[in-house]
Formats: C-alpha cells, sequence, structure tokens
C-alpha cells in the first residue's frame, strides 16, 4: 500500500541564534502479512505508524541539535525491521539522538553524538533474541581544506542488547574525504 509522509519546518534567527524545529510523521497499511508462523491466507494486515520531533540552534561556532521519534510497527535498525511480529502483531519503538559541536574557524570543527533506538515486545510476545536497544556515542573531527573538499576523522561505540540481556560491542575509527561538487 502507498506510504504517506508529512513534516513541517519552521526556521527562526534571532540576532546570533539561528534555529530549526520541526515535526513529522509516517503511516503505512501492510497487507497480507505472513510468516513461518501465519499464513498469507489469514489475509492478517496492520497500519504502521511513527511520529518525530527535533529542534537545531545555532550561536556563532556552537550548534546543538535534539530529536525525538516514537512508532508502532516501524521496527529499528532498518525501515520496518523487525516492526511486527511473526503472528503479526505491532512492536513499539521510539528512540533519541542528540549532537553538538563547535566551529573553531570556517575550517575545523568537532563534533560529538549519542543516540538510542529501543524496541519493545508486543503484548504478550516472549522473543529473548530480538534486539531490545541499539545505542551509539560518536566523535568526530572535520577539517574543510578547500570550498570543495573536507577531510573527516571519526571514532564511534555502539552497542547492542537483546531483550535477554546479550549484548554486541563496536569500537571503530574511521577517516575519508567529502569532495563538494
Amino acid at each position: 500500500a502507498p506510504m504517506a509522509q508529512g513534516k513541517i519546518t519552521y526556521d527562526f534567527e534571532t540576532g546570533d541564534i539561528k534555529g530549526r524545529i520541526w515535526a513529522g510523521f509516517l503511516i503505512q497499511h501492510q497487507q497480507r502479512l505472513y510468516s513461518a508462523v501465519l499464513q498469507e491466507s489469514a489475509n492478517r494486515s496492520t497500519t504502521v505508524e511513527a511520529g518525530e520531533v527535533g529542534a537545531k540552534v545555532s550561536y556563532k561556532g556552537f550548534e546543538g541539535l535534539g530529536y525525538y521519534y516514537r512508532a508502532s510497527g516501524l521496527g529499528t535498525t532498518g525501515l520496518f525491521f523487525d516492526g511486527v511480529t511473526p503472528t503479526g502483531h505491532k512492536r513499539n519503538s521510539e528512540g533519541y539522538y542528540v549532537q553538538g559541536s563547535y566551529s573553531f574557524d570556517k575550517h575545523f570543527r568537532i563534533a560529538a553524538s549519542y543516540g538510542v533506538s529501543n524496541l519493545y515486545q508486543a503484548s504478550g510476545e516472549v522473543d529473548p533474541i530480538l534486539v531490545r536497544r541499539n545505542e551509539s556515542e560518536v566523535g568526530a573531527l572535520f577539517y574543510k581544506w578547500t570550498d570543495w573538499l573536507q577531510l573527516i576523522m571519526e571514532y564511534s561505540h555502539t552497542e547492542s542488547v537483546a531483550h535477554n540481556g546479550n549484548r554486541g560491542k563496536d569500537n571503530s575509527a574511521s577517516g575519508g574525504a567529502v569532495i563538494f561538487f
């Protein structure tokens, strides 16, 4: 079925303070759900709903961003991934993201962020290996060498936790370049 999405934004500027506030939604009806325990002939369907709000404010070299979402049937990690149980019931999810950065001059910027995404079991569901929480902290350095070339170094720590307490962790560092044209 077609998906409907909408978003409204409001930009403002007061002296040295600039900002953006937004809210959005997503809705999609999913038909003919089936799995190993749900036959396609059962004609099971569900409607996925999600909403988001966020704000970004900058003052001179500082910039801060905050974001929150809440959904039913949307899943986690990827759009619609694990959003519906094998029996066709929706799982609720929610998450948030915060980021702060500071630009020392027109070339050098430092940033840090933290984000969480939670996936809850459906009513009556017992799935101990289902992911419960994904969480990540990131620190990054940006150097704008020219108007068309930016160098980036980043470190991230990511952790996933299942409903039974099993954990997976990752620490990684990366570097690269972005070409603007």
